[in-house]
């Protein structure tokens, strides 16, 4: 029979081996992030941070494995942008006819004829109505007309001087997606102001009115199927032949040997209201 005492005593032992139970089962449930002898309680979780930029600048989300973002569980970022945006700039356009947005020597012009999508392209020296073969060929605001091989004046934000239009920017088949040029409505007599520094440039009749176009510069006589075919200040006649330009009323102004009389056409040819004839013998 055990005395009082030792019945206490057995009590609290058993008592103590039942707490002892009870604390493993809570280390086992909890594991490694329970720790005995530390004065709190940790307990793991992933976090995340976001960091928001200005309107049009550029916006960060990540993640990461128990800390902030660039912790082990790494970063995932999204860029967005728009170059009228305050916080931040996307890729600047450049101005069509213009240097602006583009580097020195060089222009903006259209880069594809098909969907008249611009772009820098270098600069060359050509000025307007001179002979080019490609749009490089010409300066600044000028485009290279790739049917006439000349260097037309863009004019989809300006307006054409000598009296000209501004006309769509023709393609071999078709048009120039949203490009205008000016037209010259050139003087065809002397085939002003077409300019012949580059090689021979004609004043030529075209569906588009007086134009100034890259000419195989045929004398007097020879034969031609258009006015392209002929010199500067000479036509392509019903005949098929290169013959002289005259101002009708105007004297002096046959001058290669064709005759010394302007002569009517028919139909007659006006630029305004000044006629053009031939030059022959009446």
């Amino acid at each position: 029979m055990l005395s009082s005492t030792s019945r206490f005593d057995h009590g609290r032992a058993a008592a103590g081996g039942a707490l002892l139970v009870l604390f493993g089962a809570c280390t086992s449930v909890l594991g490694d992030d329970f720790e005995v002898g530390h004065s709190n309680t940790t307990t793991g979780a992933s976090s995340s941070s976001t960091a928001a930029g200005g309107a049009g600048g550029e916006t960060s989300t990540g993640t990461g494995g128990g800390g902030l973002t660039g912790a082990a569980g790494g970063t995932t970022t999204t860029s967005t942008s728009s170059n009228s945006g305050g916080g931040g700039s996307g890729p600047v356009g450049c101005t069509l006819a213009t240097n602006k947005g583009c580097a020195a020597g060089e222009k903006c012009s259209v880069v594809n004829v098909q969907t008249g999508d611009l772009g820098c392209v270098k600069a060359g020296p050509y000025q307007a109505w001179t002979a080019c073969s490609v749009d490089t060929d010409c300066t600044v605001g000028l485009w290279c007309d790739i049917v006439n091989e000349v260097c037309r004046p863009i004019c989809n934000n300006s307006s054409c001087g000598n009296g000209g239009s501004c006309l769509k920017a023709p393609t071999k088949s078709g048009n120039v997606e949203g490009l205008l040029v000016c037209g010259a409505n050139c003087e065809p007599d002397k085939a002003d102001p077409c300019n012949q520094v580059n090689g021979p440039v004609t004043c030529a009749r075209q569906a588009a009115g007086w134009s100034c176009a890259k000419t195989a510069n045929g004398g007097p006589g020879k034969s031609c199927v258009d006015d392209t075919h002929c010199a500067p200040g000479l036509f392509c006649t019903a005949s098929n032949n290169c013959w002289e330009w005259c101002v009708k009323g105007a004297s002096g102004t046959c001058t290669t040997g064709t005759g010394s009389t302007c002569l009517s056409l028919n139909p007659a040819e006006k630029r305004g209201n000044t006629e053009y004839g031939m030059c022959g013998v009446s």
